[in-house]
């Protein structure tokens, strides 16, 4: 009984408190910026890990000692 009424108070309370920030954050601002505004970010990590994932053996080939030792006998030869 008792768990049952913490239980019943914390989700009342979890939702006032939801309305109260939806009702703050979207207060004369258009839908479209509020979804863009929170999916740039998960976009630009997209982008950025992708990237990553795609030209870490690229990146490996250009900077590594191997290649520049490879690179000065090609010309010497």
């Amino acid at each position: 009984m008792f768990f049952t009424q913490v239980l019943r108070n914390s989700a009342v309370s979890a939702t006032k408190q939801a309305a109260k920030q939806i009702s703050k954050s979207s207060a004369g601002e258009q839908w479209g910026l509020l979804e863009a505004r929170r999916l740039s970010r998960g976009a630009v990590e997209w982008a950025v890990s992708l990237s990553l994932i795609l030209a870490w053996p690229a990146a490996i080939i250009k900077f590594s000692e191997h290649n520049r030792w490879l690179k000065a006998r090609e010309e010497y030869s």
